[in-house]
């Protein structure tokens, strides 16, 4: 849940505007793969706090997320950006 909050105060986002952001979003991708790496929290409960769509659709977000990550300092920086909040 502390990354959830951090991802919330780092993007200036609250529920209601989650919820209406698409699956794909980057904000949301950036919390939940920094939730599925650093923490123990299955998919099942990141897909439904950051209102992700379908169990398989979530996997391959971040997934494809992790992979961009490899090629990206800035994606990397908001990830350890948001693990400092």
């Amino acid at each position: 849940r502390q990354i959830v909050a951090a991802g919330f105060k780092m993007f200036h986002l609250d529920v209601q505007e989650l919820a209406r952001l698409p699956c794909n979003d980057e904000r949301k991708l950036v919390i939940a793969e920094a939730i599925h790496s650093e923490t123990a929290m299955r998919l099942d409960w990141i897909r439904d706090v950051l209102k992700m769509g379908a169990r398989a659709y979530c996997s391959q977000l971040i997934g494809h997320h992790k992979n961009r990550m490899k090629n990206s300092p800035e994606l990397w920086a908001k990830k350890g950006e948001l693990l400092k909040i």
